[in-house]
């Protein structure tokens, strides 16, 4: 973490690794998501930082936007 401008980048590793950069969101609060694993054949519980979580959330309205653009 960058502290004199107070900008954030975490990678984030899902289905395969995000990278994602704000001055808006931080890790804290972290948050417990499920995801399924592979090797175990079942759910488990991850911890997502807040980040994650927040473009997760607002994702679908720039995805609505890209649709309408194209």
């Amino acid at each position: 973490m960058e502290t004199s401008s107070n900008i954030i980048a975490v990678r984030w590793f899902d289905n395969k690794s995000v990278n994602l950069a704000s001055s808006f969101a931080g890790i804290n609060p972290v948050h417990t998501v499920s995801r399924y694993d592979r090797s175990l054949k079942k759910q488990v519980q991850v911890q997502q930082p807040n980040i994650v979580h927040v473009y997760n959330q607002y994702m679908g309205g720039d995805d609505k936007l890209d649709m309408m653009s194209a």
